[in-house]
Order: structure tokens, then sequence, then C-alpha cells
């Protein structure tokens, strides 16, 4: 019996040996490649990801260990004190918010940064090449899903929750005295504006929905700042309205010229109302709500092919973005890129050069990469 015991101890050491080194190698599986850490989560939560890309790229869940074992180490909102760790990674100052109201003060802090500034070493913007590449190919393809000019009501609607925006509501209000129709149909109702509800019929979560009732959308940011281009103007564009756009005053960097109206001139560098600009901007407004060439012609640039916009400055800014991948995978490529020998990320391209990143599932991710 004594024998027996021992002799089923033993076994059981060995299986828990068996066990643990299994575990082991499947943790070193699981964590070769670039790894991705969430220092305060996206909005307090992360999810562990598979990124597809040419490397392996895995993002770890927030909350959860990664802080130390990650090569990229992204913050949302910037501290002036960023985290570190043993790996020496790269940390990243990421936001989709305005930078005045999110750590922008603290960008210089980072190694690098991810923002919807093109600028930026890793840009991560609401859109790129290929949300207008599908637009075009819908437009072509599926003409019916845009109602014309006559199927639309003749006024400009605005759709805003954030009732923060100062400049935007006395502008709006401007407008509306200067003869400009505009329902505004959400939480925000600046003076002047008719205060309308959602259209009927619309699900509340349907904003194209409710875009696609009128002819032209006030496409206004929350705040006038450079490089801040959220997801507002492609609703437009989405809708297949004339989109009246005021907010980054680098905006022709991220659609095609001429196919927008631009509401900058009716605002002065100190933030003030233009008279004599919102005047020239009602009559566009009223031009394109009232004169059926006048809307057609702002989408003419959208049936233009794409290496044209801009007289080609918008493909070389946004060539990066033909190839549909996640902003983590231009992540990891810059982690490698950092910190392989003879390695540069090219922040134009957003690809790695000097060197060439081994396949997945080379030993090298979990032997040297992990190691060095």
């Amino acid at each position: 019996f004594v024998a027996l015991g021992l002799a089923s101890l033993v076994l059981g050491f060995v299986h828990l040996g068996i066990i643990m080194k299994f575990d082991r190698l499947r943790a070193l599986t699981e964590e070769a490649g670039v790894l991705i850490h969430w220092v305060y989560g996206l909005w307090f939560a992360a999810d562990a990801l598979d990124i597809k890309c040419e490397i392996p790229c895995k993002q770890l869940p927030f909350p959860g260990t990664g802080l130390g074992k990650a090569d990229v180490l992204v913050s949302f909102p910037m501290v002036r004190v960023p985290e570190r760790n043993s790996r020496h990674a790269i940390e990243v100052g990421y936001t989709q918010e305005s930078m005045r109201g999110y750590g922008g003060r603290e960008a210089k802090y980072y190694d690098a940064t991810s923002t919807m500034d093109l600028r930026s070493t890793v840009p991560w913007t609401y859109f790129n090449w290929q949300n207008f590449r599908t637009l075009q190919k819908q437009r072509m393809q599926q003409p019916q899903t845009f109602p014309g000019f006559h199927e639309r009501q003749p006024k400009a609607v605005f759709v805003c929750s954030n009732c923060n925006g100062i400049i935007r509501s006395q502008l709006l209000t401007e407008l509306a005295h200067a003869g400009v129709p505009v329902d505004s149909i959400a939480a925000c109702k600046p003076n002047g504006t008719s205060r309308v509800g959602w259209p009927s019929g619309i699900n509340v979560s349907d904003k194209h929905g409710a875009l696609k009732k009128y002819r032209v959308y006030m496409a206004f940011e929350n705040e006038m700042e450079s490089g801040y281009v959220t997801e507002k103007i492609m609703d437009g564009y989405d809708a297949g309205n004339v989109n009246v756009y005021l907010g980054a005053p680098d905006i022709s960097d991220y659609v095609p010229s001429d196919s927008f109206i631009d509401a900058r001139g009716a605002i002065g560098e100190n933030g003030t109302i233009v008279r004599e600009g919102v005047q020239a901007l009602a009559l566009k407004i009223k031009a394109a709500l009232y004169d059926e060439q006048a809307w057609n012609n702002y989408f003419k640039p959208l049936n233009e092919p794409m290496s044209e916009w801009n007289a080609g400055n918008y493909e070389k800014k946004w060539s990066w973005s033909k190839e549909p991948i996640a902003g983590q995978c231009r992540l990891c490529r810059l982690a490698f890129a950092r910190r392989a020998k003879g390695g540069r990320f090219n922040e134009t391209t957003q690809q790695v050069e000097g060197v060439l990143p081994p396949p997945i599932g080379d030993d090298f991710w979990r032997t040297t990469w992990r190691s060095s």
C-alpha cells in the first residue's frame, strides 16, 4: 500500500509537471508577438483581440495584467507621467476626442501619438480611404438608396446632443436670422432654429435615415481644432446631403475639395461672428437648398477617381488606409520598427522599413522577441 501510495504521489507530481509545462508553453504561444495594453482601457475597458496583421499582433484585455509584458502602452487620456514597464514598451498617447479636452498638453511626454490628426504618428481617424471607396460603390451600384433633390425637404438639419458649442450655436442662430431654414431634431436646439422632433417613422438610432429627409446637413464639430475631424461630415456624405462644415481648419485634408460648404468664413480669428461671412454663407446654403443644379454640383467630386481628389494630395495623405487593417496593426508595426535593429517606421506609409519582420509562427516571436 505504501508503494502504491508513493507511485500515485510520483504520478501526481509528473502529471502536475506536465500541466505546468503545457500551461507555460500555451502562455508563451499566446504571448508570441507584439502585445498592446491599454493602460486605462478604452473608456474603461478593452477586449482581448488577435489583430489581423502581417506580424503577430495581440490586444491584451483591460482590466488585466498586461502592463508588465506589453510592447505598446496606449494611454487614453494622456497624462503627464506615462506608464512604463521593464520591456521599455513604446508609450503612445491616444485620443479620438479633442486634444484640448483630453490631455493634448501632455502629448509631448509620449514616444508617439495616435489621434485623428493626420500628423500624429499613427493616425486613428473616424473615416478614411476605405469609407469613401465604399461610398462611391454604393452611389454607383445603389443610387436608389440616396433620395434625390425633390425627395428631400428644402431645409438644413442640425443634429447634436452636446449643447456646449457656443460659437456653433451662435452661427446657427445668425443663419436662421439670415433666412436659412434649419430644423434641430435632437437635444440641442439653438435659438432661431425650428425645434422639431426626430422624423416620424425613423428609428432614433438611424441618424443617416433622419438626414436623408433633408437636402443640407449642418456638420458642425464641437471644437474648431486642427486635426479634430469626427464622423459628422462623413455622416452627411453617407446620407447624400450637402454638408455645411464648421470645425477643423484642415478639413480639406480629409475630404475632397468642392464637395462641401465651408463655414469658416463666418467666424473670425477670435471666435466672433463675421456678419459679411454669415451673409455669404447663407447665400451658398440657400443655393444648395433651392437650386437643384447647385445641390448636385457638390456631389461631382465624389464621382471622380479618388486618385484625382485635391490634385492628387488626398491619395498622398491617405494611401496608408487603402489597406483594410485595424489601427492596432499599425501600432504593432511601430513597436517592431522601433525595437528591431535597423528598423524604422515610415509615418507616411505606416509601414516597417529597413528590416523584414519574421512571419507569423516563426520561433523569433516566441523566443528572441519576448526576450529582447
